[in-house]
């Protein structure tokens, strides 16, 4: 049996099911809602202040690390990582 979109109803199977803040949508409803978020961040100023945030981080990273180090960044730390070994499907 097929679950339901919470947004528009219609019946989703596994391979078609996002989590969207903790409810299960269907793949158009969750791109809708995506798209949305996205235009918000960009015409309420977050934009700017997001870049402005960065910045510092960028130029540390690119004057005290190797172009193999990278910064993954949440809402309660971040965390310097080195990639030593990538392998890569296709390539």
């Amino acid at each position: 049996m097929a679950d339901k979109c919470y947004a528009c109803g219609k019946e989703m199977y596994e391979h078609s099911t996002y989590s969207y803040k903790g409810m299960a949508v269907c793949f158009q409803c969750a791109r809708g809602e995506y798209k949305k978020i996205n235009m918000e961040i960009g015409s309420d100023g977050r934009a700017d202040t997001f870049n402005a945030a960065c910045k510092p981080l960028i130029l540390w990273l690119r004057e005290n690390m190797h172009p193999h180090a990278t910064v993954i960044v949440n809402s309660d730390c971040a965390e310097l990582v080195e990639g030593i070994l990538i392998a890569r499907e296709g390539k």
